[in-house]
């Protein structure tokens, strides 16, 4: 078994097989589908420089995400990282979700707004 093994929640296109190849060269062991993340949203409106529309995840009382749950080793999650643009575009964060495992990360928007404020 391999060591350093993380958790990931994905919702978007890296529910697909075929895009999880592409980004890691590979696809993962045993991916979770139809996995419920309670407290949030998808929002389509979530922009790169040209205009072209990303989703993200948003807090809501009443929301609810279905995605997958990966688990990846130290490389693959470095290969998700690149794609997800973590620390421009997206950051990888740990979920707070009694539904979920105690230690698992996911992808939020880095907003413009946000990025402004700090």
């Amino acid at each position: 078994m391999r060591e350093d093994i993380h958790h990931v929640f994905v919702y978007g296109t890296l529910t697909d097989p075929y895009v999880r190849r592409m980004v890691i060269g590979e696809d993962v062991d045993d991916p979770e589908y139809g996995v419920p993340l309670d407290g949030y949203v998808v929002l389509n409106d979530h922009a790169n420089r040209l205009g072209t529309k990303f989703p993200r995840l948003a807090p809501h009382d009443d929301g609810i995400v279905y995605g997958a749950v990966l688990k990846v080793d130290e490389r693959q999650l470095a290969s998700l990282d690149r794609y997800e643009g973590e620390g421009t575009f997206y950051e990888r964060r740990f979920l707070d979700s009694p539904t979920l495992y105690h230690d698992i990360w996911a992808y939020f928007a880095i907003r413009k707004e946000e990025a402004n404020a700090s």
